[in-house]
C-alpha cells in the first residue's frame, strides 16, 4: 500500500496513526497561506486544529484550550517564536501542568541550528520550510509519543 494512502476507520481517520483520538494541534503563523495549508494538511490526517496569526493570540488559545503539540513559526512580529516558547513554559509552568511538545516550523531552520535557546526554552524539534506534510506529521507523533511516554511530573 502507497504510504501516500493509508487505510482509514469507519470515522474517516488513519489507522495506524494517532490522528483522529482527541489530538489538538495549536498552529501559530503570521501568514494565512501557511495557516491554511497546515490546517488542511492536519484536519485531513485527523487532527483538530486550533489556528492563530499572532504569537499573542496562540499564547491566548493555549491558555483557553487543552493542546497536545503547538506548531510555531519563528519570525512573527511583535511576538516571535522565541517569545512564544517562553510564554507557553512560563504559563505551564505557572499552571503546574505538563508543557506540550513545541515545534518550530520556520524557514530559518539552518540559521538556529545549535541555538542554546532551543533547549532553554525546550522546543522539542525545528523544521525548515517549506515542509512536507509528511514529514510535519511524523515529527508531531514522535514527539506526542514522547510526551506520553514520559513518568508523571517529568
Amino acid at each position: 500500500m502507497s504510504d501516500r494512502w493509508k487505510p482509514v476507520d469507519a470515522r474517516g481517520f488513519c489507522s495506524g496513526t494517532m490522528a483522529g483520538h482527541g489530538v489538538t494541534i495549536l498552529v501559530i503563523d503570521d501568514h494565512d497561506a501557511v495557516l491554511d495549508m497546515l490546517e488542511e494538511g492536519l484536519t485531513a490526517s485527523g487532527y483538530a486544529v486550533l489556528k492563530a496569526s499572532s504569537g499573542k493570540e496562540g499564547l491566548r488559545l493555549f491558555k483557553e484550550n487543552p493542546v497536545d503539540a503547538i506548531l510555531c513559526d519563528l519570525g512573527m512580529p511583535h511576538m516571535d517564536g522565541w517569545e512564544v516558547a517562553a510564554a507557553i513554559t512560563e504559563a505551564c509552568d505557572r499552571q503546574g501542568r505538563g508543557k506540550p511538545p513545541l515545534i518550530l516550523v520556520t524557514a530559518w531552520a539552518g540559521q538556529i541550528d545549535g541555538d542554546a535557546r532551543i533547549s532553554r526554552l525546550g522546543i522539542e524539534a525545528v523544521l525548515g520550510k517549506p515542509v512536507t506534510m509528511d514529514a510535519l506529521i511524523r515529527t508531531v507523533e514522535l514527539e506526542i509519543n514522547k510526551r506520553r511516554q514520559e513518568p508523571a511530573g517529568s
